[in-house]
């Protein structure tokens, strides 16, 4: 069965993917960092909507109090956390997560950013077999 809210996330996704591209080939990797990290973000937050769609939203809504957090301070790496624990995405994904994640912040905040090409393009081909892989799942394939 294919759910509105991932393919939506898809399309968003893939359209932030390419802005990653366009801002690579123009040299500007801080900028292709913050559309990598809003590309996990997207696919993050389509799973917790769909747990909101579903009647289950009470589930992220404890996982996060367990946290000391709620939706308003809840951060990237705590929907990645708990889509980890609910097992929406494997544990092989976490690593290239939380890398595409620390590099986008890094870019976001001007923090130990440094643009480095080949990290650059390793993180792009991870990003891009994360995004095959909810391409898969989000069409059932």
């Amino acid at each position: 069965m294919i759910f509105n809210t991932f393919v939506d996330a898809d399309k968003t996704a893939r359209k932030l993917y390419q802005r990653c591209i366009t801002a690579t080939e123009a040299g500007l990797y801080d900028a292709a960092a913050f559309y990598m990290r809003k590309v996990l973000e997207v696919i993050a937050s389509s799973f917790i909507d769909r747990y909101d769609e579903i009647g289950q939203g009470e589930v992220f809504n404890g996982f996060l109090e367990h946290r000391h957090r709620t939706r308003k301070t809840m951060s990237l790496d705590d929907k990645i956390d708990f889509l980890l624990d609910q097992g929406n995405i494997p544990n092989s994904s976490k690593k290239t997560y939380n890398a595409i994640r620390k590099y986008g912040n890094a870019a976001v905040h001007e923090v130990d950013f440094e643009e480095d090409v080949v990290k650059h393009l390793d993180l792009m081909v991870e990003l891009e077999n994360e995004l095959h892989a909810f391409r898969l799942m989000t069409y059932d394939k």
